[in-house]
Order: C-alpha cells, then sequence, then structure tokens
C-alpha cells in the first residue's frame, strides 16, 4: 500500500559575463502563455549539488547531461479533455499530453489548481482538484522573498492492483518557498542572471482502502514526508531555467535545463573561466575540453563507465584539449582532469550520441 501519487509542477562561443551584482526580478510577464512549447533537458544522475545561497552566487553546472528531453505545451484547459472540471484555471501544461496540470495565472499570483490524467499508467483517468490550491509565485519576485501555502486533494482510484476493490488518498502539504539567492547560472546552453528558489514542502498521505464495493473504508497507513527542490529562475526561459530535485536520500536525483538560450548567447567558455567545461554535451563527432588558465593540468583522460580508459592526451601549456568520438559506442563517459600539482583529479562528465 505504498503507492502514492506525485504530482510535480514545472515548475555553445565565447562566455559574456555581466555584473555579478545584477539582480532580476521576475514578473509575471515573464511566465509561458498558452501556445509556448518549452524544450528542457534532464540530468538524471547530476554530479553536482546546488551550491550556495545569498548574493552574487555563481553555479557552474555547465557538466549536467541531457539524459532525457521534455517538451512542455502550454495551453488553455479549454483544449483539454478535463476542461469542464477545471473552469476557474486559464493556463495548463502537459509533458506528453496525456497528463495535465492547471494553473489560475494573473498578474499578482500564480496557483497550482490541480491536475488530471492517467498518473497511474492504468488507463484509469483521474482528476485531482487541489483544495485549496497552492501558491507557485507571487509577483513581483525578488531576492529574499518568502511566502507560505497549504494545499491538498483526495483522489479515489481502482485498487486491483493490490487486490481490493479501490484505494482512496487523501494528501495535505505545507509548502514554505523562499527566494534564497540570486547570482548567475551556468548550463551547457549558457550563463543567465538567474534567481534561485528554495521549496520545502511538507506532506501527510494518508491511505484507506474498500475491499469491496459495498464495504465501509478502512484505514490503511498515514505517510509523512518532507522534499526539497530548487529552482533557477531567469527571465528569457518562460519556465524555470533550471531544476533540482532529491532522492529520499538527499542526494540530487535529477537536474532539468532549458533549452531556451540567454540573451546573451553563448558557447565554448572562455578560457580565463573559473573552471573547466566540455562542448559540445552530447557531442557527435568529438568534444572540446576548455582548462581554466587558474588552474594547470598535467593530463586529461576518457574513461568509461565500466572503468576502460578509452583516450589520453597531455596538456602541455595548451588551454584546450580536443577528443575525436569515432568509433566510441554512445554513451556517457568520465573525463577526469590531473592537476599537475598533484592530488585527485576533477572530473567532467561527456556524452557521446
Amino acid at each position: 500500500m505504498g503507492t502514492r501519487l506525485h504530482l510535480v509542477s514545472t515548475s555553445v562561443g565565447v562566455v559574456l559575463i555581466t555584473s555579478l551584482n545584477a539582480q532580476i526580478t521576475f514578473e509575471y510577464n515573464d511566465l509561458v502563455v498558452p501556445g509556448d512549447v518549452v524544450e528542457r533537458y534532464v540530468d538524471t544522475i547530476p554530479v553536482f549539488g546546488p551550491g550556495g545561497n545569498g548574493a552574487s552566487q555563481v553555479w557552474d553546472f555547465s557538466a549536467a547531461v541531457p539524459d532525457e528531453t521534455v517538451v512542455t505545451t502550454v495551453s488553455t484547459p479549454a483544449t483539454t479533455p478535463y476542461a469542464n472540471s477545471f473552469t476557474g484555471s486559464n493556463v495548463a501544461m502537459t509533458n506528453d499530453g496525456v497528463n495535465f496540470l492547471y494553473f489560475s495565472s494573473t498578474p499578482a499570483t500564480l496557483f497550482a489548481t490541480g491536475a488530471a490524467g492517467d498518473f497511474l499508467n492504468d488507463g484509469q483517468q483521474l482528476v485531482v482538484p487541489f483544495a485549496p490550491s497552492l501558491t507557485g509565485h507571487q509577483f513581483p519576485r525578488n531576492y529574499s522573498d518568502t511566502f507560505s501555502d497549504t494545499y491538498a486533494f483526495e483522489v479515489i482510484a481502482s485498487g486491483a492492483a493490490f487486490s481490493v476493490n479501490s484505494v482512496r488518498l487523501r494528501h495535505r502539504g505545507s509548502v514554505r518557498d523562499t527566494t534564497d539567492a540570486y547570482g548567475q547560472i551556468t548550463t551547457p546552453v549558457g550563463t543567465y542572471d538567474a534567481l534561485r528558489v528554495k521549496t520545502t514542502d511538507f506532506t501527510t498521505d494518508t491511505i484507506w482502502i474498500r475491499l469491496f464495493s459495498f464495504a465501509p473504508w478502512t484505514f490503511a497507513q498515514a505517510l509523512a514526508d518532507t522534499t526539497l527542490s530548487y529552482s533557477w529562475l531567469a527571465k528569457e526561459t518562460k519556465l524555470a531555467v533550471a531544476e533540482m530535485t532529491f532522492d529520499s536520500l538527499g542526494a540530487p536525483a535529477r537536474f532539468t535545463y532549458s533549452s531556451v538560450p540567454p540573451s546573451i548567447t553563448t558557447g565554448i567558455a572562455d578560457p580565463g573561466s573559473a573552471a573547466p567545461t566540455i562542448h559540445p554535451v552530447p557531442a557527435s563527432a568529438g568534444f572540446t575540453v576548455t582548462l581554466p588558465t587558474s588552474e594547470r593540468f598535467s593530463m586529461v583522460d576518457v574513461v568509461s563507465l565500466d572503468g576502460r580508459t578509452v583516450a589520453t592526451q597531455l596538456v602541455g601549456t595548451v588551454d584546450r584539449i580536443q577528443f575525436a568520438t569515432e568509433g566510441w559506442a554512445p554513451g556517457a563517459y568520465l573525463v577526469r582532469l590531473w592537476p599537475r600539482a598533484g592530488g585527485l583529479p576533477k572530473q567532467l562528465r561527456a556524452v557521446v550520441q
């Protein structure tokens, strides 16, 4: 009886660095609107954490790998199969044309109003309005803004998978939202001015079962949980420019980033940048490792995920190392940069398609 219904909102040339003290304000006009289609990529095994909080942060996620592609289509609820259940909403989003999230968007606030679709992948069409709805944004959003909100929903589904007639789930959540940092975020697509939002969701799921259609509901269990997520907001990307979620042990589980380029487009990182980078990701014929001038390396090697060294190059005095990938098996590779001064290597990930 541990099944739970999870509804998660959605929510390269020379790098041109703008002032790290430039704070953006995220406003109502920066959101998606019906008609938008936004492509994003998902790193399913990120090797980095969320970074620091506070003013003038620099988050370098250029090593993110596009393991999956997610395309979010934004429409009006009237164009979806569940329009009659969400008459008070004015925005709907879907990643697959089957499952939908619904929102009420105003110049002052964005509310998540519910979801509908085949969430259990068993053919059941579930309609799940939130009562009360959940505040997703208050506009304008600035650094250090904080708000809290509660939300709830209840859903009854077939219990065939558990050899019972039906299952009832009541979900209650209390969310604390803090815009805890601002600065610049770099993904494989480019560098953006961004606000970072830290969201903590304290939830309780209460589950009842009905053995037969005529039987009363019987309490099964109650589950309490706390989930943490981060999202980075940029004015260019409509949806969050990046999002990070965590597994049950608190380790980064998924990193999602936008394909929409920054207003100042970026490409191969400047050799003077503070961290090594790989471009392009994914690679087809080859990739380039760009080395910072602030740190010297003696050697760069590439290791497959089964531990085989597939390429090695000495660095010398160059600031870029190129690897041809012809004949390499598609997939992820570990790129290790060995410091000239000794010690453990810095590690990046390359992907060959």
